[in-house]
């Protein structure tokens, strides 16, 4: 598998906290991706996303005082009219990574998560991880994100693994 080339990246940063969203976009420097975006507000983040081609988003997820923001972000994007903001690969920080707080992420529209505090080395592997092999993304009435069935979930057997499923 060939190298990933960082400086043909465009990556947003979106953080409701100014401090953790700039370390990040130093990292990403470090790294020498083209191009970054960060904002704290979701209808900047969203404008951002829509109108600009980018290769990935990299959010906060564990930020109590701002979870509808992020909630508002991630159900814009996921229900976007359009096609690459739809499937955009969303990188999830977290400081805590529990297996509650992971399913939340999936269910959430995350397709994968990093613990804070990463170093630019982790932030590197899985970048290239996630945009060399991309997570599947699934469609039903009212979701589209990452397939949550490759996530061990108690909560629903068989088939039918979402609590609105019909049957």
């Amino acid at each position: 598998m060939a190298a990933l080339e960082f400086s043909n990246l465009s990556i947003l940063v979106f953080d409701q906290n100014f401090d953790r969203a700039k370390l990040v976009r130093e990292l990403l420097d470090n790294l020498e991706v083209g191009e970054t975006f960060a904002t704290a507000s979701p209808d900047a983040a969203i404008k951002t996303v829509i109108g600009n081609r980018l290769s990935m988003a990299v959010i906060n997820l564990e930020s109590t005082n701002h979870q509808a923001s992020t909630k508002q972000f991630m159900d814009s994007i996921r229900n976007s009219q359009n096609a690459h903001a739809v499937g955009l690969p969303i990188l999830g920080m977290m400081a805590e990574v529990t297996k509650q707080n992971l399913m939340s992420a999936v269910h959430l529209g995350a397709d994968f998560v990093i613990q804070r505090p990463f170093s630019v080395n982790s932030l590197k592997d899985r970048i290239s991880s996630m945009l060399q092999t991309p997570t599947r993304h699934f469609r039903s009435a009212n979701y589209f994100g990452p397939d949550r069935r490759r996530m061990p979930d108690d909560l629903y057997g068989g088939d039918k693994r979402r609590a609105d499923d019909d049957g």
